[in-house]
């Protein structure tokens, strides 16, 4: 909140264009869910008007603020994505190191009591099936790590002509790793089936057959 009201004094300032048009497809998923809520009764209701501000809160004004700041500072854009390189690669390397102890995430033991949570050994444990595990990384379960990794796959390859080739295919290395180590099996299909999407829109079969095959 604090950011967002310190940027609207810097919009105000700069006389900035705001644009709020991005957040209209979730403007209306979350008025829709404030009207659920009205129809059920299973979940106590001050639980859920609490999380739902706290979700319009952490996902509508980080976002607003990021989104206009890139497209009225051209400056802005070369210290978000350094701040995400960043972001990928200690959530990456983590991820692999965490290979070494299956079943167990030191960060989340020491974070999630804080907010009132537990970390789940027995889901993360590699008795589900999974050589190593449900790795989580820094993130509090395993699908919000898989999310992560599926989106950042799309990212690396977008911003490739603007960082060294060697970073490229780094940041690539260990997000692949990841999807295949980290224990959830949906993160292998999108980011699959994206890449056969991709090259798919740029007619480059051969490289679909070589991505199939490989």
């Amino acid at each position: 909140i604090l950011v967002f009201f310190r940027f609207l004094l810097y919009a105000k300032q700069k006389q900035l264009q705001l644009n709020i048009k991005p957040l209209y497809p979730f403007i209306f998923l979350y008025l829709c869910l404030g009207i659920i809520i009205l129809f059920q009764d299973q979940v106590p209701t001050t639980y859920m008007l609490s999380h739902y501000r706290g979700d319009i809160v952490y996902f509508f004004t980080l976002p607003y603020v990021t989104w206009n700041l890139l497209q009225n500072d051209k400056s802005f854009r070369k210290k978000i994505q350094n701040t995400l390189i960043v972001i990928i690669l200690i959530s990456c390397i983590y991820g692999i190191l965490l290979t070494l102890v299956p079943g167990t995430n030191p960060y989340l033991l020491v974070t999630l009591p804080l907010s009132g949570n537990e970390f789940n050994d027995l889901y993360a444990s590699s008795d589900s099936g999974r050589i190593f595990g449900r790795i989580s990384s820094v993130f509090a379960h395993p699908m919000n790590f898989g999310i992560f990794l599926s989106l950042v796959s799309v990212y690396a390859y977008n911003i490739r002509k603007n960082i060294p080739k060697i970073l490229f295919i780094i940041l690539i290395t260990i997000i692949l790793l990841n999807a295949l180590l980290h224990g959830v099996r949906s993160t292998i299909i999108t980011i699959f089936a994206t890449t056969c999407y991709f090259l798919y829109k740029h007619k480059n079969f051969k490289l679909i057959l070589t991505t199939c095959i490989i």
